[in-house]
């Protein structure tokens, strides 16, 4: 059994063990509320994750934690996952997540990655909209992906019949025209 000074110590594990199994077992509005009163950015990121990665079609049931200043606190990556998660297990709180992203220019590549791994095109354009939404990158790499996510979406939009939305975002591709050739 462990000490008092080293249960503090390892305070974090025995939360995040606990959160974890609660997830496991399906009682997942018992870790929120745990999140909740805990007042702690990372139990309520560590619940939302825990989530995202195994129970992903229970999305809908972590809302209260898909709020722009919880997702704020997500690094990108996972900003990344959590988008891929809802597209693919649980669409019905994308849009929540898409609004709540915050605007980092560091996330499109995570945000172009997430809709590779979408079958359906309308949730794929949504993510690519919104990708091209976010602030445009100034790391070349990240800049890129920008690029190809407002390619495939133009060419996502056209194909869906979305003829307006395709020649807007034409028109924001042709101020990286050059770039992107070079």
């Amino acid at each position: 059994m462990k000490s008092s000074s080293s249960h503090e110590a390892g305070g974090e594990d025995l939360q995040t063990t606990t959160l974890r199994d609660l997830v496991r077992r399906d009682r997942i509005e018992e870790a929120v509320v745990r999140a909740t009163k805990a007042a702690s950015m990372s139990a309520k990121l560590r619940v939302l994750r825990l989530v995202a990665e195994q129970a992903p079609k229970e999305l809908a049931r972590v809302t209260a934690f898909l709020a722009r200043d919880v997702l704020a606190a997500m690094p990108a990556e996972g900003l990344g996952q959590l988008v891929s998660a809802a597209a693919v297990h649980a669409p019905n709180v994308l849009d929540d997540i898409l609004a709540a992203l915050p605007l980092r220019g560091g996330l499109v590549p995570h945000v172009l990655e997430a809709a590779t791994k979408v079958a359906d095109e309308q949730l794929k354009l949504a993510i690519l909209v919104r990708a091209v939404d976010l602030p445009v990158p100034l790391d070349r790499e990240q800049r890129s992906a920008y690029v190809s996510a407002l390619a495939i979406a133009r060419l996502l939009a056209q194909r869906s019949g979305e003829h307006t939305l395709a020649v807007q975002l034409a028109d924001r591709a042709r101020a990286f025209a050059d770039e992107h050739l070079a």
